[in-house]
């Protein structure tokens, strides 16, 4: 078994599985709440963060992730980059973890 990093003897991990769908639904969620959760008029540019191990799972789909951005907003401006995991809390208000396979979007524009 490969890990993406070290792992302390004794450490708890958990393993997940999915599918190439399901992680298009989860990418699909997570710009929904992000064009729900906007707080301005509309946004001007959509910032994305995809790990690369959705993109390894994905394949010839990954194109995919950017589709669904522009699907809600053909105009709006779409940037991002595949990274190697993120650091954030789950919900507002908790302590930041490591999360792997996640698809991060932030809207950004003037209120």
């Amino acid at each position: 078994m490969v890990f993406a990093g070290d792992l302390t003897l004794g450490a708890k991990v958990q393993l997940s599985h999915t599918t190439r769908d399901r992680i298009i639904e989860a990418t699909e969620k997570s710009i929904s709440q992000s064009f729900k959760n906007y707080s301005g008029q509309e946004p001007e540019v959509a910032i994305c963060f995809s790990c690369s191990g959705r993109k390894q799972v994905l394949g010839t789909r990954t194109s995919e992730e950017y589709k669904l951005v522009k699907k809600v907003n053909p105009d709006l401006r779409v940037f991002g980059f595949h990274g190697y995991g993120e650091i954030a809390p789950l919900d507002k208000n908790r302590p930041s973890r490591f999360h792997n396979e996640t698809f991060v979007s932030l809207l950004l524009g003037t209120k």
